[in-house]
């Protein structure tokens, strides 16, 4: 069949069919790049979920093991005068939070995450193992003050890197800078942890020894670095809540400690009462506490909010290119319906018509489609 013998409307689907057909590839295309793309950015977005709800779960229990390591350091430097009554009860509270930790791990597959955060999660609970017989040294009295502070130090430094793990797992910018804002702000709170613990030792002996002077000055000056670290990622919202959160008596008494601390770094009757800037440093930490909740809240809304959005916009994309579809064919059909009828019928059959009048014939009738009777 040749061009000239097709009818109007065969013409006008073969003329509508090519366009319609690129359309529809275009269409696939963009449909099947959108699911693609929604697909990566909702694995991503769950596995940050997934990641920071282990990290809560393992912060809450460094939380709870910077205090026992806190009343150790202050048990042992005191030679158990001090914190005898406090350090049973802080060792339940710890053991709360690692059953918590653990009924949570029964539940996370850590092979999804790759080799390291398996190795860390291993090495952590390893470690772990070993608290029971920290403890029993300690309340003997058989172990120094220093290994005791390295023993704690050591297992939150590998329960707090699941939290530096998190921005590994998204190329979400927005998302990657509240995972930093998070975990470094987290290894300043931890080192914060880590000064109540020497400090309640030296305050408890009344002097600085060995190298416990250098180890404080250490230990703010990390703890700064975090921080400015965190401030650098973390948004508007994060930084007021920051400095809002993190302030009053107890905190400024805390500096006030330091400030003696830091100005008789000699002396050898430091007079500064040990469970006194123990409490003061703790209700700090507890402060710095709510801030860190706050920040994992944000990452935690944030990437539910992003795995959601990646979930609804492939089926949006889906949407809008049935509908510019179904609209194309709707008006290729009326077009078509309405040029044959503004015709009469096929042009063959117009013109055999207008050829009949124009010679005088109309000895034939036809019908509105243009058809002889």
């Amino acid at each position: 069949m040749t061009l000239n013998n097709m009818k109007l409307r065969t013409k006008l689907v073969v003329l509508i069919g090519l366009p319609l057909i690129s359309l529809l590839y275009f269409e696939a295309v963009t449909v099947i790049n959108s699911y693609q793309t929604s697909t990566v950015q909702e694995r991503e977005s769950f596995n940050v979920f997934q990641l920071t709800e282990l990290s809560v779960k393992a912060s809450n229990l460094v939380h709870e093991l910077q205090k026992e390591r806190g009343l150790t350091a202050g048990y042992v430097g005191s030679k158990g005068a001090k914190f005898a009554e406090a350090l049973p009860k802080q060792r339940a509270l710890t053991n709360t939070a690692r059953t918590t930790l653990d009924a949570h791990l029964a539940g996370f597959n850590s092979n999804d995450f790759g080799s390291e955060l398996k190795n860390t999660l291993d090495a952590s609970l390893t470690a772990l193992s070993r608290l029971q017989t920290m403890r029993d040294s300690v309340s003997a009295l058989s172990i120094s003050g220093k290994v005791a502070i390295g023993y704690y130090t050591g297992i939150n430094s590998q329960l707090l890197d699941i939290s530096r793990q998190v921005v590994l797992f998204t190329s979400d910018v927005k998302l990657a800078a509240l995972g930093s804002s998070y975990a470094n702000f987290i290894q300043s709170k931890e080192r914060a942890g880590i000064e109540r613990a020497v400090l309640a030792s030296v305050f408890s002996k009344g002097y600085f020894d060995g190298s416990s002077f250098e180890r404080f000055i250490e230990l703010m000056a990390v703890q700064e670095t975090y921080l400015a670290v965190f401030k650098a990622f973390a948004n508007g919202d994060a930084k007021a809540f920051y400095q809002n959160t993190v302030k009053g008596e107890l905190v400024d008494k805390t500096q006030t400690m330091r400030q003696i601390a830091l100005d008789n770094s000699t002396s050898t009757a430091l007079q500064v009462d040990a469970a006194a800037w123990f409490a003061a440093q703790t209700a700090k930490i507890n402060l710095l506490k709510k801030v860190e909740d706050y920040l994992a809240s944000s990452v935690l809304q944030y990437a539910d909010d992003s795995r959601q959005a990646a979930q609804f916009s492939w089926l949006v994309d889906i949407i809008i290119a049935a509908i510019i579809t179904l609209l194309t064919l709707v008006m290729f059909v009326y077009i078509q319906r309405s040029i044959a009828q503004q015709l009469g019928g096929e042009p063959s059959e117009v013109k055999e018509i207008a050829d009949r009048i124009a010679s005088g014939r109309l000895d034939k009738e036809f019908n509105t489609n243009g058809k002889p009777l």
